[in-house]
């Protein structure tokens, strides 16, 4: 069973050869994040786990996926909308 102490779990890998190591921090610097997310995010990869933890940037979660109320949904809308008046076509 999955608990609090598993999610937390730590391991200690030893012989990595060269050119492994190389790589995986390479990317941790191309990629602007630690040595240990990388690893993380190789490992997820790997296991077939990376999608299942994939965070997403955009607001597809929040307007997208009914987040928001009807009424909200509206407003959100109308920002998009051109005012005819302010902009003619010509």
């Amino acid at each position: 069973m999955y608990t609090a102490y598993m999610s937390s779990i730590q391991y200690t890998i030893r012989n990595i050869p060269e050119p492994v190591d190389k790589v995986l921090r390479r990317r941790a610097r191309k990629q602007g994040q630690s040595f240990n997310a990388t690893i993380v995010e190789v490992l997820q990869q790997a296991t077939g786990q990376a999608e299942k933890n994939k965070t997403y940037n955009d607001l597809d979660w929040f307007y997208g996926s009914g987040g928001i109320g009807t009424e909200e949904r509206k407003a959100f809308d109308a920002q998009h909308k051109i005012d005819k008046e302010l902009w003619p076509t010509i």
